[in-house]
């Protein structure tokens, strides 16, 4: 597997996706926070789907809710997470494969 560069965030400072990534033979250290240079292609992949998918979502506060003080998050959602997991998975499956990649020197996954 070889070593994975994890986020710092609280969802991999716990000790069983710590556990999980030693048991598949890898190793794992933290990126850097603020520095989306040490784990290039998962920042290039989450900002890919954000413009192309959450931007667009009613209720997208942008990056950071703080910034927008008397914006109504919640109020202005239009679904719930299943209907979120749905709109995501058919952005991955559906659309992701046939848009074409820069890392994929201008080719589209399904092709590739």
């Amino acid at each position: 597997m070889g070593t994975i560069v994890v986020d710092t965030g609280g969802e991999f400072f716990n000790d069983e996706v710590q556990a999980a990534i030693l048991a598949a033979g890898g190793s794992f250290v933290y990126g850097r926070a603020a520095v989306p240079m040490d784990k290039p292609f998962r920042e290039r992949f989450f900002g890919g789907l954000r413009t192309a998918l959450a931007d667009e979502l009613p209720g997208k506060a942008g990056f950071s809710p703080k910034c927008l003080f008397a914006y109504d998050r919640e109020g202005m959602a239009a679904f719930d997470r299943d209907q979120f997991r749905l709109l995501l998975l058919r952005d991955l499956v559906d659309y992701d494969p046939l848009c074409e990649h820069a890392g994929l020197l201008g080719r589209r996954p399904i092709d590739a």
